[in-house]
């Protein structure tokens, strides 16, 4: 075996300590010139003291993987492990790095703790990793490298200094080679431990997985047993079965190399429960490697990896239908059986036609359904009873109005969609395309759907995409499908349950394609989830600047042409609507100066505004908007307009031609990303302030004294955000701390509404 090429001196801290604790390592004797006569018996240097019994735990893995991504990682720890439980210190351990560009470390390549031979034990991952990197302090400033996210606990005190040779994640090996070295190093400095007697290492042999086959996933119930099988040895190795669903739990059993174990059902439906979890199958050697400090324990192994899909207890396929549709759903329940007495309930708009057991497996079923050309979209709970035994899955049958489209062939077949939302999933898709998208740093390994949509040449589409928790949607829009290089637009910002939205302007008019994706951590997530998609084009920039005008106030408008205006073009060629009056029009190319009054009872809200353009009439449709209340974008604006006049009652306004200028607000753990509208406030020190905010809209309402510095300056004990849709917010006696000027604040928590949005606005000042 030749290791001494892993090293990598970008992945490697230059821990000087590491130099310093084990300076005192063997090399050539030095003459300790206690004589006149060179090389006599008195030239020769005292062997050193060990620092511990055990000077350093060394994990050496060959890590098995498809298609030649083998590689040996190689790490560990040197100190003094007197106190510590090497029972616990499990070769997975491995070197972690953080405050670099570099991962933190592989979730799958932490340090479990070793049970006794022939037990098992399920770990509780959170409560076995309350770690922080904050509480190491034996590092020398250096890149920070840590010995793991489970071994560093151990490792956390003054007597202990970590290396690392090379990292998991840029292999540097192809496996286990014959004959060779195996040396340790810091960053650019020499070796510091070296072994070079073949004897001195005891490598097992490969791990060779039969069930499941390695880097493959099946499907197996949760509520029943598993059995791991592997080809076993002859070279004395133990075997280390590893179950583990992301940051969540561990399942953890050292049996003897027999050639199976066996995961008991209560720890797969119990722990761990429904869901995609890894599995980890190694076989390993332990050798002590004397040195003069302190014997080195070295811990070999290979391993092979699997991953499991854990089933639900109740299980549909297809679980998902469209209205009118009349078909079969396989139907398993791991839990009971099922029988001519078996009842299901999918719900209302749903007739279960009939339930025929299988005769060769008592825990399924084919079920014939029709649904009706009314029923209802979206997801519902399916109830099966047999007897005295009864089964309620939720979310468990989802009813669509778009067919899922796992192919550019299929998304092509369906036709680009039209505006409007659907209901489809991702169940039964596979992950055809997970990486290399062009505006995406990461992969999304959920299954995904593919659907064509016809978009125009500057007219704005909005797409957004829901999965329920524990789905977690991401959307892709592709110029080319099945290219994920031609992304011209992502969105993977949220989380389990969140929406995912693409605002996108295409410059050419053409065929595109949105992907509904989706990413899971094992424990976390899902990878196929019924989701709520929606497209529709929003509404096109006014060409009226501003694109309001205030009741009872005269305001300068602008007019925009994409060709020149004729030159006679007068007040009277221009209607602003009723109770709006054009006092002069100017025309001067493709800008037309109109001064205009609103009326004071003028009705709100969006109106069409003409232009007779020589013998050409010109119908601008809901270009200008009528407004009790300015519609100021910034505090600027709002300095500009002066403090807002208001009047004894409730102010009816609308936001148009605003944008998001204000996102992260310091008054809310939440950041505000939608459109806002500013209104300027002259105070005195003692006033009580009291704003009531009513939209249809999820609406927020918040005071800052500074639009530069909003998540500073915004006062929480003035600020509201406690409603969803339609829901009022409110400010209540807020008591003016300082005379000056402050702005008040309308904004929406929702970054989609590229449009005009009606509020009704109530302030008193006493």
């Amino acid at each position: 075996m030749h290791l001494t090429q892993l090293g990598k001196a970008s992945h490697i801290a230059a821990l000087f300590a590491l130099s310093a604790l084990l300076g005192a390592c063997p090399g050539e004797p030095a003459d300790d010139d206690d004589s006149s006569v060179a090389g006599d018996d008195d030239d020769s240097t005292a062997p050193p003291v060990p620092l511990a019994d055990v000077l350093g735990v060394v994990n050496l893995t060959n890590v098995r993987q498809p298609e030649g991504t083998d590689y040996v990682d190689l790490g560990g720890a040197f100190g003094d492990f007197a106190g510590v439980d090497l029972g616990l210190v499990n070769p997975t351990a491995y070197m972690g790095s953080w405050g670099t560009e570099t991962p933190l470390w592989r979730l799958d390549l932490g340090s479990w703790p070793l049970p006794a031979l022939g037990e098992d034990l399920v770990l509780d991952l959170f409560e076995y990793e309350p770690w922080n990197p904050a509480d190491q302090t034996w590092w020398d400033a250096g890149d920070r490298i840590a010995v793991g996210p489970y071994l560093s606990l151990r490792y956390a005190d003054d007597t202990v200094v970590g290396y690392q040779v090379d990292d998991p994640l840029t292999p540097g090996g192809q496996g286990w080679t014959s004959g060779g070295a195996v040396s340790f190093g810091t960053s650019g400095g020499a070796e510091i431990v070296a072994w070079t007697s073949p004897a001195d290492l005891a490598l097992p042999q490969d791990m060779e997985l039969i069930a499941p086959l390695p880097s493959g996933m099946i499907e197996t119930p949760s509520a029943q047993q598993f059995t791991v099988q592997w080809n076993p040895k002859s070279d004395g190795a133990v075997v280390t079965v590893v179950l583990f669903q992301g940051l969540n739990v561990s399942y953890i059993a050292n049996v003897p190399d027999s050639g199976e174990h066996t995961i008991p059902s209560t720890v797969l439906h119990d722990d761990f429960g429904a869901g995609p979890v890894n599995l980890i199958v190694s076989r390993m050697i332990e050798s002590v490697v004397p040195h003069p400090q302190g014997d080195v324990l070295l811990r070999a192994r290979s391993e092979e990896r699997a991953e499991l899909m854990l089933l639900e207890d109740l299980v549909l396929a297809p679980a998902h239908g469209s209205a009118g549709q009349t078909f079969d759903v396989d139907v398993r329940w791991f839990t009971g059986s099922i029988d001519a007495a078996t009842v299901l309930d999918f719900g209302d708009g749903v007739t279960v036609d009939s339930v025929t057991p299988d005769v060769n497996d008592p825990q399924r079923a084919t079920v014939a359904l029709t649904l009706s050309e009314e029923v209802e979209l979206g997801s519902r709970t399916v109830t099966l009873t047999n007897g005295g035994e009864s089964i309620e899955a939720l979310d468990a049958f989802t009813i669509l109005n778009l067919d899922p489209a796992d192919t550019c062939a299929s998304a092509d077949a369906l036709g680009p969609l039209d505006q409007g939302t659907y209901i489809s999933t991702t169940d039964g898709l596979e992950n055809s395309v997970s990486s290399g998208w062009a505006c995406l740093d990461w992969s999304l390994n959920g299954s995904d759907a593919v659907y064509a949509v016809q978009l125009e040449a500057g007219v704005t589409v909005r797409l957004a995409a829901t999965m329920a928790d524990p789905g977690d949607a991401a959307l892709v829009l592709l110029s080319t499908c099945g290219a994920p290089e031609t992304a011209v637009a992502c969105a993977d910002d949220g989380f389990e349950g969140d929406t995912e939205e693409i605002l996108f302007t295409p410059e050419a008019t053409g065929t595109y394609y949105v992907v509904v994706d989706g990413y899971f951590l094992s424990g976390f997530g899902s990878p196929s989830s019924p989701f709520e998609l929606t497209v529709e084009e929003l509404e096109a920039a006014s060409p009226v600047t501003p694109p309001w005008i205030v009741t009872g106030e005269t305001t300068d408008l602008s007019i925009e042409s994409e060709t020149a205006w004729d030159a006679g073009v007068g007040a009277a060629d221009v209607d602003l609507g009723s109770d709006v009056t054009t006092n002069t029009a100017t025309a001067s190319s493709t800008t037309l100066a109109v001064n205009g009054t609103a009326g004071t009872s003028a009705a709100t809200g969006p109106r069409d505004v003409t232009v007779q353009d020589g013998p050409t009439e010109v119908v601008l449709e809901s270009a200008l908007y009528v407004t009790q209340l300015p519609s100021n974008d910034t505090c600027a604006a709002a300095d500009l307009w002066g403090p807002t006049g208001w009047s004894a009652g409730t102010d009816t306004a609308w936001s148009a031609g605003t944008t998001n200028a204000l996102d992260d607000t310091g008054c809310f753990a939440w950041t505000s990303p939608g459109r806002e509208v500013v209104h300027a406030l002259d105070l005195v020190v003692g006033d009580s302030l009291t704003a009531t905010l009513d939209s249809v809209e999820d609406s927020q309402l918040y005071v800052v004294t500074d639009c530069g510095d909003v998540a500073n300056t915004c006062i929480s004990e003035a600020s509201s955000d406690v409603g969803f849709d339609g829901e009022t917010e409110s400010i209540t006696d807020w008591v003016v701390p300082a005379t000056g000027r402050y702005y008040l604040v309308v904004d929406l928590f929702v970054a989609s509404l590229n449009r005009a949005w009606e509020y009704d606005l109530t302030v008193d000042v006493q």
